[in-house]
């Protein structure tokens, strides 16, 4: 019998595991986003975050970048306000919602964004390499198919 959210109902077998597993990755995803932060002195790894958020969604403005990133408005707001004070961002208003206004990285904002990227990637490449060969053809589709079960599960009510 299905049970609500939250509910004292066992587990299916394995879930368990699944969920530690899961967390883990998510704390170590968090780590090394953390380190190459700390190479990026003057960034927090929240406004790492939203400056690649606008790279990806500023045309729809804050409230787009809100929402890939996760967090309310206001806080995106804030955010926002200073990667434009830091002249990583430039806001303009919005041509189509004289209410609205749209966003898109700096040459510096770029070019910062280019770097943390380069900076991963070093970082994951030394992951990648160490994965057999049937390890790297699973990864990338369960990844994938991960993130899209957890999509669809933040987008439920």
């Amino acid at each position: 019998m299905p049970t609500k959210r939250g509910s004292a109902a066992p587990a299916e077998p394995g879930v368990d595991e699944f969920a530690a597993a899961l967390i883990a990755l998510i704390q170590a995803a968090r780590r090394t986003r953390g380190r190459v932060q700390s190479q990026l002195s003057d960034l927090s790894a929240a406004q790492l975050v939203a400056l690649d958020a606008v790279a990806q969604a500023g045309v729809k403005g804050v409230g787009a970048v809100a929402a890939v990133i996760g967090v309310a408005q206001p806080t995106a707001t804030r955010t926002v306000r200073t990667l434009v004070s830091r002249g990583l961002v430039v806001r303009a208003a919005d041509p189509s919602d004289a209410r609205g206004s749209v966003l898109r990285l700096t040459e510096r904002g770029e070019r910062t964004l280019q770097h943390a990227g380069g900076l991963f990637r070093d970082l994951l490449g030394q992951a990648w390499s160490d994965m057999s060969g049937t390890e790297q053809d699973s990864c990338i589709p369960l990844l994938r198919r991960l993130t899209d079960l957890l999509d669809r599960l933040s987008a439920t009510p």
